[in-house]
């Protein structure tokens, strides 16, 4: 079973290569999804660019862990740190929300991007397409996506 599931994502990855001659991108978060796409990708043979967005307040250990596991990962800084941002426009809400935007999304924007999402990780992930097209107009058509989507926990 785990054989079949690991060879549908790797067909998957091939088709999205097959589909475009726009380079492909991975966005690396330094956990357990994003290590699962970026071997996926590897084993597919096809030629990608990854990179992590440095947030600023991710966990200690979490760039340590990219550069020793995933040297081939670009580590991208942001304009501003998270404080920087929480002085300029206060502490994040559910209705002042500018950290996902700001902080890691940034990469992706006009990009075709694989990503480790999965719908069991969460009721909002689920519904989802294999790949979503970014609608928001500064993504300028990004595309995200997700050959581990169906996987389970």
């Amino acid at each position: 079973m785990a054989k079949e599931i690991e060879e549908k994502a790797i067909e998957f990855i091939l088709t999205v290569r097959r589909s475009t001659d726009k380079e492909l991108y991975a966005g690396n978060s330094a956990g357990k999804d994003s290590a699962i796409v970026d071997w996926l990708l590897q084993k597919s043979g096809i030629i990608y660019h990854s990179f992590y967005c440095n947030t600023t307040i991710d966990p200690i250990g979490s760039i340590r862990h990219i550069r020793e596991n995933y040297p081939h990962t670009e580590i991208l800084q942001p304009k501003e740190s998270f404080y920087d941002l929480v002085e300029r426009k206060g502490l994040p809400t559910r209705l002042n929300r500018y950290c996902c935007e700001l902080l890691k999304e940034y990469g992706s924007v006009g990009k075709i991007v694989f990503e480790g999402v999965r719908s069991a990780e969460s009721s909002n992930r689920q519904g989802r397409d294999y790949i979503q097209c970014d609608n928001r107009q500064w993504q300028k058509g990004s595309q995200h996506v997700y050959p581990i989507y169906d996987w389970t926990d």
